[in-house]
């Protein structure tokens, strides 16, 4: 008779994110800088809201850090913040 592995109806941890997008000051700050670097990347494809290009979050997501560290944010983006979890 051969092993057989038991499975689970568990779903996977929820991704982590940068603990800075609770604070209160901090967190609209990052919030607005997130919908500007979704603007810009989807007007830089002609992309309308909803429209997904492979790779697109890991460009928003860079912009977003660039936009948050001319504010003198230093932001983590959910890749490094999850290191080893592919997205996208």
């Amino acid at each position: 008779m051969s092993e057989r592995k038991l499975r689970t109806n568990k779903l996977p941890p929820p991704l982590k994110h940068d603990s800075q997008e609770n604070d209160s000051i901090k967190g609209p700050i990052i919030k607005k800088a997130a919908q500007e670097a979704r603007d810009k990347i989807h007007k830089k494809y002609d992309l309308l809201e909803g429209d997904y290009k492979l790779e697109i979050a890991h460009e928003i997501w860079n912009k977003q850090q660039k936009i948050l560290k001319e504010k003198g944010i230093d932001w983590k983006t959910p890749i490094e913040m999850n290191p080893g979890v592919l997205i996208d």
